[in-house]
């Protein structure tokens, strides 16, 4: 064999084994890719299946009280597993506000109405932020709310209704001032006065969406209850999701605030 055909076989070898060394390589990277790829679709089916049963833990706890205005008396915990399937759900009912007193609406939206039934003396109830939830192009910050409280207790059962006005225009005719906080666009500690266990307090959204922070709903270290509050967990393989509910005790109808004839 000469030095030419001895060398020719050399390359041909080499050409053979990088071939083979990219062919391997290629080959490799496209079994990672498979196998990332199916991680990603099996987290992705399992994400969906607990959240879909992390809801349904939620839809039984909303099923099981909603002819309960009562207060639980501690946290309730419901645990279940759907049927013909891996998913299962922890779900956790206590009541709402907790002993802060402290709860909140996230959105009030325009001429709707949130009803809270008074179970206890309050003297210190307040909506601590009325945040208006709407500005204009212009940077105008408007909003306001009507307050009713129903007394049906009192020697001669009443109504009484505030209209606070929040923003930074013009008060309108017979409507009093909220606290604005230009900076953080917001009215606050707006009193409720003094609410008596057995009346109604009911708060509409006038012309704007609000979220809505309420302080003052507890007595010493106990909170009172206007609602529940929901938290379910759903697990599905390695993956769990979560879903949070805020159920407010039954609500008498929008249009009632209007029946009534009587205001004090």
């Amino acid at each position: 064999m000469n030095l030419l055909e001895k060398k020719s076989g050399q390359a041909t070898l080499i050409i053979i084994m990088v071939t083979l060394a990219a062919v391997v390589g290629v080959a490799a990277t496209s079994s990672t890719q498979t196998s990332f790829s199916l991680k990603n679709t099996v987290y992705g089916v399992q994400s969906e299946q607990a959240l879909a049963c992390a809801e349904a833990g939620a839809e039984k706890a909303l099923g099981i009280y909603r002819e309960n205005d009562n207060e639980t008396g501690g946290t309730q915990i419901i645990e279940d597993t759907l049927d013909g399937s891996d998913c299962r759900y922890e779900t956790n009912i206590s009541d709402y506000p907790g002993a802060d007193g402290k709860f909140s609406i996230p959105r009030l939206s325009e001429n709707s109405v949130i009803q809270i039934k008074i179970s206890q003396d309050l003297s210190d109830a307040e909506i601590e932020e009325l945040i208006p939830v709407n500005a204009s192009y212009s940077g105008v910050i408007d909003g306001a709310i009507a307050i009713y409280v129903y007394d049906p207790v009192a020697a001669l059962p009443k109504v009484t209704r505030r209209m606070v006005h929040c923003g930074n225009t013009s008060i309108t005719k017979d409507f009093e001032n909220g606290n604005f906080r230009s900076t953080e666009k917001l009215c606050g500690d707006i009193s409720l006065g003094a609410l008596k266990s057995g009346s109604i307090l009911r708060i509409r959204a006038l012309n704007n969406d609000f979220k809505v922070n309420f302080n003052g709903f507890n007595t010493g270290t106990n909170g009172m209850g206007v609602g529940n509050y929901i938290e379910s967990t759903g697990y599905s393989g390695t993956v769990q999701r979560k879903v949070k509910v805020y159920r407010f005790y039954r609500q008498l109808p929008d249009f009632f605030d209007e029946a009534i004839a009587i205001v004090d």
